[in-house]
């Protein structure tokens, strides 16, 4: 699935995992303890997304925008986020634990309690 469309969808709980997202428009959904791993989401926009214990581990998230979300608790680890953009959201508790965060745009984002940021 290349280019899908999930604009303001209700996703909770839902399992992408080997799913190819590439370029997926994710913004404003609703995706409470989503399972996306293992995942190409490269230049994926979930600005503006919402979610708790959204699980992005393992994913390719190189070029992708952020900006805006809400993504408390949130599994990054073991991901690739190059240059992707992260300003404004909401990352409070989120694991970024052997996470590749070259060039990641952290501006104004919330990032208490976030895990192996460096």
């Amino acid at each position: 699935m290349n280019q899908v469309n999930f604009t303001s969808a209700i996703c909770r709980h839902t399992h992408f995992e080997g799913a190819y997202l590439r370029g997926a428009n994710f913004r404003g959904t609703i995706l409470g303890y989503a399972m996306m791993q293992r995942l190409d989401l490269s230049g994926v926009d979930f600005s503006e997304s919402r979610s708790d214990r959204l699980n992005l581990s393992h994913s390719i998230l190189a070029d992708t925008d952020f900006e805006g979300a809400l993504l408390m608790s949130a599994d990054f680890s073991y991901a690739n986020l190059k240059n992707a953009n992260m300003s404004h959201a909401a990352l409070a508790g989120a694991n970024f634990s052997h996470s590749d965060l070259t060039k990641v745009i952290w501006v104004g984002a919330d990032l208490r309690g976030a895990k192996d940021l460096l």
